[in-house]
């Protein structure tokens, strides 16, 4: 028996299109956190005038493919090729399927930014996050002492800037998420504005000597890119800041990500699981 989601422990991982399966397809990949971690694969094919709905549940932590789900939804559909209400042609409602990774659906508030079901829950926190209304982003609490960004100037348009946190918990007063974006006029500038704090974050160790910095992963894919750091300040002899932030592009939109972690637990997947952009 499928137990029910408990909805502000949920994250959301993927969503697939599919393709070659009935006339429209979508799989959604869900992970509930409460104990036992539990991940759930969602498929809603339409063929004809016929909806089905394929479950797909897994417990643990590991990665999810969509082969095993894909293949059960063209399954069922195959299925109710037969049906009067099928697909106009019984034989190709479920042809070469495949499942095309989207982004998600967006939603009703915060159109372009990260949203809560898109985190995962922070290491010994119950509560769940909670994010405040966008705002102008007239300062960029994403930023770090390395990069020093800014989404003003005339050149940057629909800068947006969007704190997250978590209520109730028992964390330091600084510990949050934040987001920014902004659009530039082309691509080319979109370029410059990413490389210019790729290259301020580089050099930041020559110039203050209590800083550490840890590239933790940088990823292109056609017309998106993203790098993530770990940064590490040393305030005192027992003392070390930590801040986790990631700069990414896709076209001519940029945003940067920034988050401040509890001190005795840091988790790197706040920044780096998802794309920074959000629905």
């Amino acid at each position: 028996m499928v137990r029910r989601l408990p909805d502000p422990r949920v994250q959301l991982l993927s969503v697939h299109e599919l393709q070659g399966v009935g006339d429209e397809g979508t799989v959604l990949t869900i992970r509930a956190w409460d104990a036992p971690v539990t991940t759930y694969q969602a498929a809603v094919v339409r063929t004809g005038r016929l909806v089905s709905l394929v479950l797909l549940e897994k417990r643990g932590t590991g990665p999810s493919k969509v082969d095993p789900i894909l293949d059960l939804a063209t399954a069922a559909v195959t299925k109710l090729c037969g049906s009067a209400v099928a697909a106009d042609e019984p034989g190709e409602c479920a042809l070469a399927p495949e499942a095309k990774r989207i982004t998600p659906p967006p939603s009703n508030s915060a159109v372009g930014m990260l949203q809560v079901i898109d985190l995962p829950p922070f290491p010994g926190a119950d509560e769940p996050w909670v994010g405040v209304n966008p705002t102008k982003a007239t300062t960029n609490a994403a930023a770090t002492r390395c990069d020093n960004t800014k989404f003003t100037g005339k050149a940057m348009k629909k800068a947006r800037t969007r704190t997250f946190v978590i209520p109730g918990a028992k964390l330091p007063t600084e510990f949050g998420l934040t987001e920014t974006t902004g659009r530039l006029p082309n691509k080319a500038a979109a370029k410059k504005f990413v490389n210019g704090v790729r290259d301020r974050v580089g050099s930041c160790t020559d110039d203050d000597l209590t800083v550490t910095v840890k590239q933790l992963g940088d990823r292109t894919s056609g017309d998106e890119e993203v790098t993530w750091w770990r940064i590490d300040t040393e305030v005192s002899d027992t003392r070390t800041f930590t801040q986790l932030m990631a700069i990414a592009r896709r076209g001519r939109t940029v945003a940067q990500v920034g988050f401040t972690p509890a001190a005795a637990s840091h988790s790197p997947r706040a920044v780096s699981t998802r794309w920074p952009f959000g629905h």
